[in-house]
């Protein structure tokens, strides 16, 4: 099933999608043995019972950034003297184990099915909280490092996501309109410089309210450029949406 996942970036867009809703449609209900503790569990998301309840949840963070914050703060230092610059952001997750290394396995490993379990939670966990827009877009990767990994992970994130919340997902309208470094090796500085004038809206938009959807958020350096990027065209309300929210931002 890995292996199948794997290849779907090589088929054209039209068999791709019939694969891609064929997986979906029969994963979404799939059990197994855990992913974090080899118990068999028929809970779909195949996450057990028992994993589910030590889940680094992100409860308490910033109402702004979804930054982690001690109880009984609303909001962060950041926040306070400089807003980002979407309406809302989601992230469900702390980026902590074994959440962390869903996502990587995810990001840096190829293991696409990872993508089913933590749009599901994302789901499941934050649904009655969210205000659903219009459509819901990825954050898109230039083509150069969409050809070194073999697939978006946002992408893959943001297919689940469409289908169980009912949502259109755009991936024709913006673009990654210059190849970028890799963010894991920059500072907050760098990283806002290395994400200026990154994206480029490429056809017409007409909605009024877009997510965006990632894996992570650390400075938000990259969430924010797409989201200026898409006020700039016309778009009034973007949120950002992400699977887990680094506690520090380095």
């Amino acid at each position: 099933m890995i292996g199948m996942l794997a290849r779907l970036e090589h088929l054209s867009t039209a068999v791709r999608q019939k694969v891609d809703d064929w997986l979906i449609n029969n994963l979404l209900y799939a059990s197994g043995p855990c992913l974090f503790c080899d118990e068999w569990t028929n809970s779909g998301t195949l996450v057990c019972p028992h994993c589910l309840t030590v889940l680094p949840f992100n409860f308490q963070c910033c109402s702004h950034c979804a930054l982690p914050l001690p109880e009984g703060m609303d909001m962060c230092g950041r926040c306070l003297t400089a807003p980002p610059p979407w309406s809302r952001i989601v992230a469900p997750f702390r980026y902590a184990e074994p959440v962390s290394s869903l996502i990587w396995q995810l990001k840096y490993q190829s293991q696409l099915h990872v993508a089913r379990t933590l749009g599901l939670l994302f789901a499941a966990y934050r649904q009655h909280e969210l205000s659903l827009p219009d459509l819901i877009m990825p954050v898109p990767l230039h083509e150069k490092r969409l050809r070194q990994r073999g697939y978006n992970q946002a992408l893959e994130l943001a297919r689940v996501l469409g289908r169980v919340l009912h949502l259109p997902v755009d991936t024709t309208s913006c673009d990654r309109s210059r190849e970028t470094r890799d963010q894991l090796l920059l500072g907050p500085r760098q990283r806002e410089l290395n994400m200026r004038h990154a994206f480029a809206v490429v056809r017409p938009l007409t909605c009024c309210h877009i997510a965006v959807v990632d894996d992570v958020l650390t400075t938000g350096s990259t969430a924010a450029a797409l989201v200026r990027c898409l006020h700039e065209h016309g778009v009034e309300r973007v949120d950002v949406w992400v699977m887990a929210r680094a506690s520090k931002e380095t």
